[in-house]
């Protein structure tokens, strides 16, 4: 753990410590999050389509008050476990077609469907 610059596994994320006073999240291609590119936003690819369908068809049965979500893939893997004060108003965040950083919209493309539980806070 003494050698500088070395990277210390995290499932997909990586954490490179260079400093003392520098840690950086490195995202599965290595990039610094801020650096990821932002989705082309003049044609969305057809994944991102179909997960964007998938999320609105799911939306329609969200609960409206807090709970948690997951966002799992077409094989029964979860993508994603989120938690909103309002599950619906949340869901509805992810059929916009643009505007998600590159990391989401590989999450939106990938989603086959949803499972959802209501909680009271």
């Amino acid at each position: 753990m003494g050698d500088k610059g070395a990277l210390i596994p995290l499932r997909k994320h990586h954490i490179k410590l260079n400093a003392p006073c520098e840690t950086r999240l490195m995202i599965d291609s290595q990039t610094p999050p801020e650096a990821e590119p932002a989705p082309d936003t003049t044609a969305a690819p057809a994944s991102l389509l179909r997960g964007v369908e998938v999320i609105r068809a799911h939306w329609e049965h969200a609960p409206e008050g807090p709970g948690v979500y997951r966002m799992l893939d077409g094989e029964g893997a979860v993508l994603y476990v989120g938690k909103a004060k309002s599950v619906r108003k949340r869901i509805a965040s992810y059929t916009r077609l643009t505007g998600h950083v590159g990391r989401i919209a590989r999450m939106i493309a990938l989603t086959a469907q949803m499972v959802f539980v209501s909680t009271r806070t």
